[in-house]
């Protein structure tokens, strides 16, 4: 995490653009919001910066995420007397919605609690996977683990409008085709800015998705025929790069929590009772008969990327048209 005590407050564009990275913070307006930069972000807002960011797939580009990612709340105050949107949400991202940043991320019971006392009605807003934040409240360990503490627990369910296991089909059908149209003519997926939040939206129309899910994965995971998983251990938090190597397991019930080879079979052996992931299920990336497909092809029967993608894309037109003439 950033401290803004721990790091001198620039109150000028110039000496901010020295903090700026490309790769975790497209904007001044986000590096000020990510580092606890108060003063930088007041004086960007007063020469005309936009509050809620810039139009962007991905949360880094929404200040008032990367406040919450980062715990800063001198900031994220600032944000909310400045007019941010908390009902903003990010489409190809796995967490889209603020009440997810803020409990994935660990922000403050301070925070959370904030979130909640502001204008309720987003608490109940459907996220780009047709989900509410009740029903992550349920289903992830670590989402679960943030807002149910004593404090907090009474007043999400006090406001509660859906069944927990709700989800808007309409709109988790219309974030995937967005996703499987922008891959379109696509050679890799590698790095496309939606492929996770593709596995992640798979995964909850159920179990036939779960083989599409795991190729969207492997996308992203050979490297010089070496296979290297950009993810942490959520257990040991193995390799101080942020990578894995090998195999990893990702849960089908949680947002974000995978673990390593080692984890995942301390977590057989303890019968799935384990701190986290109580009764959840893992499927593993790659998988198996990831190694003996051809080249070029993505699954058993031998159709290419574009093939699959055009494949789902007719899938999902047909189950999205289906359940608007509902």
């Amino acid at each position: 995490m950033y401290a803004a005590t721990s790091r001198e407050d620039p109150i000028n564009l110039q000496s901010l653009l020295t903090h700026c990275d490309a790769r975790v913070t497209p904007s001044p307006m986000c590096t000020a919001a990510a580092r606890g930069f108060r003063n930088a972000a007041q004086h960007l807002l007063r020469n005309g910066a936009l509050v809620d960011g810039i139009p962007s797939p991905y949360c880094v580009g929404i200040p008032i995420f990367r406040a919450l990612q980062y715990n800063n709340e001198e900031v994220f105050q600032l944000l909310i007397n400045s007019g941010a949107d908390l009902s903003v949400r990010s489409s190809g991202t796995n967490v889209s919605t603020v009440l997810e940043v803020a409990a994935l991320y660990r922000s403050s019971s301070k925070l959370i609690k904030k979130l909640l006392q502001e204008d309720g009605s987003y608490i109940n807003m459907v996220s780009s996977k047709g989900l509410t934040i009740h029903y992550w409240a349920k289903h992830d360990s670590f989402i679960g683990r943030a807002l149910q503490r004593d404090e907090i627990a009474p007043s999400l369910e006090a406001v509660r409008t859906y069944d927990v296991d709700h989800c808007d089909k309409r709109v988790l059908y219309s974030t995937i085709l967005h996703i499987l149209k922008s891959m379109r003519g696509c050679c890799t997926v590698r790095h496309h800015y939606g492929r996770a939040a593709l596995s992640s939206s798979l995964i909850i129309c159920g179990r036939s998705y779960y083989e599409y899910a795991a190729i969207f994965d492997e996308q992203g995971i050979a490297l010089n025929n070496i296979v290297v998983q950009p993810y942490r251990c959520s257990n040991c938090s193995v390799s101080l790069d942020g990578f894995m190597r090998g195999t990893r397991y990702r849960c089908l019930n949680c947002i974000d929590t995978d673990l390593c080879a080692d984890c995942y079979s301390s977590w057989q052996q303890s019968n799935g009772d384990m701190e986290f992931c109580k009764s959840h299920e893992f499927y593993e990336t790659p998988r198996p008969c990831w190694y003996g497909l051809k080249e070029g092809t993505v699954t058993e029967d031998g159709k290419t990327l574009a093939e699959l993608v055009s494949f789902l894309e007719d899938t999902f037109t047909m189950l999205l048209a289906s359940e608007q003439r509902s």
